[in-house]
């Protein structure tokens, strides 16, 4: 997990200033040129202080906590018929929630205060995997585990480069980099991770996005969740 979030992001940036990729900021936002008269007169004037976002983020915790509850009781109506992560249930209904307000525009599940929300629990998740790994308990394999994963990191370069080139070098290709590597060599958090710091600086990828989040937290476990019970009642 340490090493997918150290690789992911730089070599994702790499690739940008290597082959001079498109990004969104660049597109939306490029920096005219300035021109400033000798003679011009400047002065500093003081800009109005922006609103804080507590009702946003109100609002989100709301959403966000309805949807857990809900979806732990789909999850727990479920698993009387298949066998699945308990945060399934959540998933599908967060899933609900959100396109039902984008197509019926009653209500709206984005804003400052949803991704306050998604920052704070990507960092607590990240955080809380890495302090439970129990190192010490791997002194004795800590050469063959080295070697495995310095193996590991090429392989996951070189397949990265390649896929790169495979889905046209473009942003969204770029992105699918970043998180394919911290989805290959940790978790879904960490490709999301990955994905969020090069959103940042050069601008979101909403395909890039949607395809990590739906294939890594959710289509994964579900396909392992079914061809585990399929091959434990085979």
């Amino acid at each position: 997990m340490v090493v997918a979030l150290l690789i992911g992001a730089p070599f994702a940036e790499w690739l940008i200033r290597k082959y001079k990729v498109l990004t969104p900021k660049e597109v939306d936002n490029p920096e005219p040129e300035l021109h400033i008269p000798e003679d011009l007169e400047t002065a500093v004037v003081e800009g109005e202080k922006e609103p804080t976002y507590t009702p946003q983020l109100l609002k989100a915790g709301t959403i966000v906590a309805i949807c857990m509850g809900l979806g732990a009781v789909l999850s727990q109506y479920m698993g009387q018929y298949i066998t699945l992560p308990a945060y399934i249930g959540s998933m599908i209904v967060a899933a609900i929630v959100r396109n039902v307000g984008d197509f019926s525009g009653k209500y709206t599940v984005e804003g400052k205060g949803m991704n306050a929300i998604a920052e704070i629990s990507l960092v607590l998740f990240v955080t809380m995997a890495i302090n439970g790994l129990k190192l010490h308990e791997l002194l004795n394999l800590a050469l063959p585990l080295m070697i495995i994963l310095a193996g590991q990191t090429i392989l996951m370069v070189v397949f990265a480069w390649v896929m790169f080139f495979i889905f046209g070098k473009t942003y969204d290709a770029v992105m699918l980099c970043a998180g394919g590597i911290g989805f290959s060599m940790g978790s879904t958090a960490n490709g999301l991770a990955n994905m969020q710091a090069i959103a940042e600086k050069y601008g979101s990828s909403p395909r890039a996005w949607l395809i990590i989040s739906l294939v890594g937290a959710f289509l994964i476990d579900l396909i392992n969740a079914l061809l585990v019970t399929w091959m434990g009642a085979w």
